[in-house]
């Protein structure tokens, strides 16, 4: 379970984007206007980003509150990964959230996540890494044209969150794994 348990790390602190312990509606309302800025949205695209990534935090990450405090935190994150990761009915739960970062992530709404859209999306999770970011990007782009699909980015998403391979690149899905 180590390497499950590095993914999970690292997903808490890729999201925990004010780095308190603990992952709440600030930190995607945060993580939203960064990606707004970095993207250069209008005000109609900002509120759509910011209206998919509250749907990850609604669909994903509150429903991980055990304690009900508003707030995620790693233990918490943890518990709920594991029971996803291990009940196929409720990794509809992660496969629905990848679509609202895809949109969150697709800067200019043309249904394809460029390299330089991709590497946006990791500067603004604190990865500031272009060399890296391209080479994830590239990992993920599975027909090489260019551009991620919806159907690329869930996939490789999706075995993120389920595969069990510490070698495969779609580990670095948000970013590189923490310790």
């Amino acid at each position: 379970m180590a390497f499950v348990d590095q993914k999970i790390r690292t997903l808490f602190t890729r999201f925990d984007i004010d780095a308190n312990g603990k992952i709440e509606v600030d930190d995607f309302n945060a993580w939203s206007a960064k990606l707004a800025q970095i993207g250069g949205l209008n005000a109609e695209r900002s509120a759509a980003l910011a209206q998919s990534l509250l749907g990850v935090w609604n669909v994903y990450f509150l429903p991980a509150d055990t304690n009900n405090d508003g707030s995620v935190e790693l233990p918490e994150l943890v518990a709920h990964m594991r029971a996803f990761v291990s009940d196929a009915s409720k990794r509809a739960s992660i496969e629905a959230t990848l679509p609202l970062i895809f949109d969150a992530i697709d800067t200019n709404a043309d249904g394809g996540i460029a390299a330089e859209e991709f590497a946006q999306y990791f500067t603004s999770l604190g990865v500031n890494d272009a060399a890296f970011a391209r080479s994830v990007f590239e990992a993920m782009d599975a027909n090489h044209d260019g551009s991620l699909s919806r159907d690329e980015f869930a996939d490789f998403g999706k075995d993120f969150f389920l595969g069990t391979d510490a070698n495969a690149a779609s580990r670095h899905f948000f970013g590189p794994l923490v310790a």
